[in-house]
């Protein structure tokens, strides 16, 4: 296992900074989901660049060459879709008690049940704790 560190303060405050200059008005103070839906030049952008879900936080090119420039992952068997993919909770295998869907079967599950993108009552740390 390997255990990350928590990144540099310099790298902190280099996002800020990055982020002052897509939104003049954004403030190290915006914390909560509801302060943020106040700038929405910052939502705008998290809606292009950002995948997000409960294991991760990525900031991605757009796709669109004119303003993110090439995506260098290859397109042949799906490689550029696996990079650019929302990274999903784990989710029981109701057919194997104790193990959970292989990776392909849960995005086929998200994609018609999106709750999956954020659920994550079948992680081993939310049973028996719901507040987890």
């Amino acid at each position: 296992m390997v255990v990350t560190p928590h990144v540099a303060r310099q790298v902190v405050d280099n996002l800020h900074e990055r982020l002052t200059k897509i939104y003049l008005h954004y403030s190290l103070g915006v914390v909560t989901l509801k302060e943020h839906t106040k700038l929405p030049c910052i939502v705008a952008f998290m809606d292009t660049y950002v995948v997000s879900s409960p294991y991760s936080f990525s900031i991605r090119k757009c796709g669109v060459v004119s303003c993110c420039g090439q995506i260098h992952s290859p397109q042949e068997n799906g490689i550029r879709d696996i990079v650019m993919q929302r990274q999903l909770a784990p989710c029981a295998d109701v057919d194997k008690a104790g193990h959970f869907m292989h990776g392909d079967d849960t995005l086929r599950e998200a994609s018609v049940n999106k709750s999956l993108l954020i659920d994550l009552s079948d992680l081993p740390s939310s049973i028996g704790d719901p507040k987890k």
